[in-house]
Formats: C-alpha cells, sequence, structure tokens
C-alpha cells in the first residue's frame, strides 16, 4: 500500500477466530510496535486488528505483520509493504 507523507494509513489484519479470543499485535521491519506507555501515540491497533497510523513519516515506511495469539498458539500473517510518498521540493532558479 502507498500512503501520502502526513497522511494516514491502515493495514489491515484478519485474525482468526479462538477461544480466547485471539490478541492481536503488530511488527514492523520485524520488530515488535510498541504501543504501550512509551509507545509512538501516532499508532494505535483497532479493535478489529487492523493497525492505524496517524501522519505517516518515512520511518513508517516498510514490512508490516500482524501477529494473533492466545493459549493455543500464535498465527503471523503475510508481510504488507507501506510505502511512503513524500513532497519532493522543487527549487527554481529565476
Amino acid at each position: 500500500m502507498t500512503a501520502s507523507l502526513g497522511a494516514r494509513a491502515v493495514l489491515r489484519c484478519k485474525p482468526p477466530r479462538g477461544d480466547p479470543e485471539p490478541q492481536v499485535k503488530w511488527q514492523h521491519e520485524d520488530k515488535p510496535i510498541d504501543l504501550g506507555s512509551k509507545g509512538d501515540e501516532r499508532v494505535r491497533v483497532e479493535k478489529n486488528g487492523d493497525l492505524v497510523i496517524e501522519r505517516v513519516t518515512k520511518s513508517d515506511q516498510g514490512s508490516y505483520v500482524c501477529v494473533a495469539s492466545n493459549v493455543a498458539g500464535e498465527r503471523k500473517s503475510g508481510p504488507a509493504e507501506l510505502e511512503v510518498l513524500g513532497n519532493k521540493r522543487l527549487k527554481l532558479e529565476l
């Protein structure tokens, strides 16, 4: 998927159903995304498992994986690539 610099990006996740319901976490470039008290306020996981990134920056670009887990095990989605399109500045000489 592509997103413009400063826009909102939504990465979809459809976790499997289970009992108990799986907990959904996300990874960016094979590293867990910290959504705790020290996490990035721009990033959140919706109740349905989707990852929402507000005010996208170039550092958000890359590969994302949705990870669903419960006591029965863990399942990872295939990778989703986020490409961030930035504003190109043109230098005009008069």
